[in-house]
This record gives C-alpha cells, structure tokens and sequence, in this order.
C-alpha cells in the first residue's frame, strides 16, 4: 500500500504538478498537496478537493488524494493527476463546484490537452481498471477491501 510519502518522492508530485500547470494551466493553479489515502473504493483512483481560497490574495489551494490500494506507475500517476488538475482548473476559472465534474467543460479542456499535447487523459474508471488506448492501469487486488 502507498503513503503519501512514496508517493511523492517515488513520482517527484510537486515538481510533476508544478511542471503540469505550466505547461496546461498558466500557472493559474494555487497551491497543491497531496495525499495516499486507503479509498474502500478501488474504482476511484483519485479526489481532487479545493481546501480553501485565500480571499487576501484570491488565490486557492487544493488536495488531491490518490487512492493508496492502486498499483501506481509513472504514466498513470501523470494521467491522473493532470484528470484532477482538470476539475481544480475549473473550480479556480467558475469560482464553484460542478454538478456534472465531467460534463462539456471538462470534456472539452481534456480534449484539447489530449489532441494538442498528445496526452492520454480520460474520464472514466470501470471494472477496477482505468483504461486507456494503450493499455490498462490495473488495481492490485491483494490491496483491495472488498
């Protein structure tokens, strides 16, 4: 199982993150950390939460937790943190919560990082694997409560 802090020192989070949101986002994103937490819920593999706006400086900050009962790898850490830089974007660009997070705004901004970057980012995760056009990103079920 994962803890937040292999996590961060195996996939380098706050440069990859840093990296990600100035390349994609302008640098428009505030502050991020970062969390493993052990989600009974192997088909959600992260949690995006903005955790506050600083009104003095109209600036935000965010948590994203990844589901610690996953078998990360390199590729699917990035896709799925640039998935949940996604929803923080859009939060930080509307000032609220969607009721629909994966409806056309979000179809539309994954879509152009996934055709202009060439990029794999996607929308769903179904039947305890994250799929993708070039593979799966699989859960490891020895780690999984069910």
């Amino acid at each position: 199982m994962w803890t937040t802090t292999t996590l961060k020192k195996t996939f380098k989070l706050t440069r990859l993150y840093r990296e990600l949101n100035e390349r994609y986002f302008g640098g428009l994103l505030g502050d991020c950390t970062f969390e493993a937490v052990p989600d009974p819920c192997s088909f959600i593999p992260a949690v995006a939460a903005v955790t506050s706006h600083k009104k003095w400086t109209g600036g935000y900050a965010a948590t994203i937790r990844f589901n610690s009962r996953i078998d990360w790898d390199e590729k699917d850490i990035r896709r799925v943190l640039l998935h949940e830089m996604i929803h923080y974007y859009i939060y930080v660009r509307t000032g609220r919560r969607l009721a629909f997070p994966h409806g056309l705004r979000f179809v539309v901004i994954m879509l152009k990082i996934n055709v202009q970057h060439r990029e794999r980012i996607r929308v769903y995760w179904h039947g305890g694997e994250l799929t993708w056009s070039d593979g799966t990103l699989k859960v490891d079920e020895k780690k999984v409560a069910f």
